[in-house]
């Protein structure tokens, strides 16, 4: 999983707001093999599109203690 992360990252950028949903689940999924991208999912909380914003919350969640950079964010979001 590890290995692929990188790629998952870079679906984060695709112009398709579907792509970019489904990485911020699948970055989710990926546990801690995901913490070094916790910023790159974080970014996404404020997206235009509902989805992927949905999806981004979902993967800090998912994240747990790996996501500790992301409370700040979070937290400021449900202000």
């Amino acid at each position: 999983a590890a290995p692929h992360a990188g790629a998952i990252v870079a679906r984060l950028e695709d112009e398709d707001a579907g792509l970019r949903r489904d990485a911020c689940f699948a970055l989710g999924e990926l546990g801690a093999h995901a913490a070094p991208h916790v910023g790159a999912i974080v970014a996404r909380l404020e997206h235009e599109n509902l989805g992927v914003r949905l999806a981004a919350y979902h993967a800090v969640g998912d994240l747990g203690a790996h996501a500790a950079p992301a409370v700040g964010v979070v937290a400021a979001q449900l202000k």
